[in-house]
C-alpha cells in the first residue's frame, strides 16, 4: 500500500513539473508558449501565446486552448503571423467548465506547412479564483479546425495580490517656543 501511494506521488509530482514548463512539446507537430505564467485575482490580464510548427506533424491551420471556469475570457486578439499569412480568432464559447477559444487559418493557404512557421496571439482574462489551472490545448491540421488532432496544455496560476494599504507616513515636526502672552506658551512648527 505505501509503495503504491509513493509511486503515485512520484507519478503526480513528474506530472507536475512536465506540465508547468513555458513551453511544451506537443502531441505532433507544433508547440504552445505563453507568458506570463500566472495572473493576479480580478486583474485583467493579457496572456501572449507562441504556436509554432514543428517537424512531426503536416501542418498547422488551427489552435484551441480550453480556460477553466477559473477565468473570465475579455478577448483575443491575433498579433502576428508567419509570412502575409492570415489568421482569425472565432468568438469565445462559454462550455461546461470552460471556454472554447479558437484561433485559425483564414484559407487553405494560410495554414503553417512549414517548420518553424509561429503565429501570436493574445487572451485577455480575469482570473476569479486562486490556483493553478491546466489550459487543454489542441491544433488542428485544417483551417476549418476539423482534422489532425495534436494535444498539448499550459499552466496558468491565479495569484491573490492581497489588498494594497497605504504604508505609513513619518514626518519629523520640529516646534520652538517664540514667546509667552499672559502666561501662554507660543509654538510654531513645521515640517521639513
Amino acid at each position: 500500500m505505501k509503495q503504491g501511494g509513493r509511486i503515485a506521488g512520484v507519478t503526480a509530482l513528474a506530472l507536475f513539473v512536465l506540465g508547468s514548463g513555458v513551453a511544451s512539446a506537443a502531441s505532433g507537430g507544433w508547440t504552445i508558449a505563453r507568458s506570463p505564467s500566472s495572473v493576479a485575482r480580478g486583474v485583467p490580464t493579457n496572456i501572449s501565446f507562441t504556436a509554432t510548427n514543428v517537424a512531426g506533424g503536416s501542418s498547422l491551420g488551427c489552435i484551441r486552448l480550453q480556460p477553466p471556469s477559473a477565468f473570465t475570457v475579455n478577448g483575443v486578439v491575433v498579433d502576428s503571423v508567419a509570412g502575409s499569412r492570415i489568421w482569425v480568432v472565432d468568438p469565445p464559447t462559454a462550455g461546461s467548465g470552460s471556454t472554447l477559444i479558437q484561433i485559425h487559418a483564414a484559407t487553405k493557404t494560410d495554414v503553417f506547412k512549414v517548420d518553424g512557421d509561429v503565429v501570436r496571439f493574445h487572451v485577455r482574462v480575469t482570473g476569479m479564483l486562486v490556483g493553478s489551472y491546466i489550459w487543454p490545448a489542441d491544433s488542428r491540421d485544417d483551417e476549418k479546425c476539423k482534422s489532425g488532432i495534436d494535444t498539448d496544455s499550459v499552466s496558468v496560476a491565479i495569484v491573490d495580490i492581497g489588498t494594497k494599504r497605504p504604508s505609513p507616513v513619518f514626518r519629523k515636526t520640529f516646534s520652538r517656543s517664540v514667546g509667552s502672552l499672559m502666561g501662554l506658551v507660543v509654538e510654531t512648527s513645521f515640517t521639513p
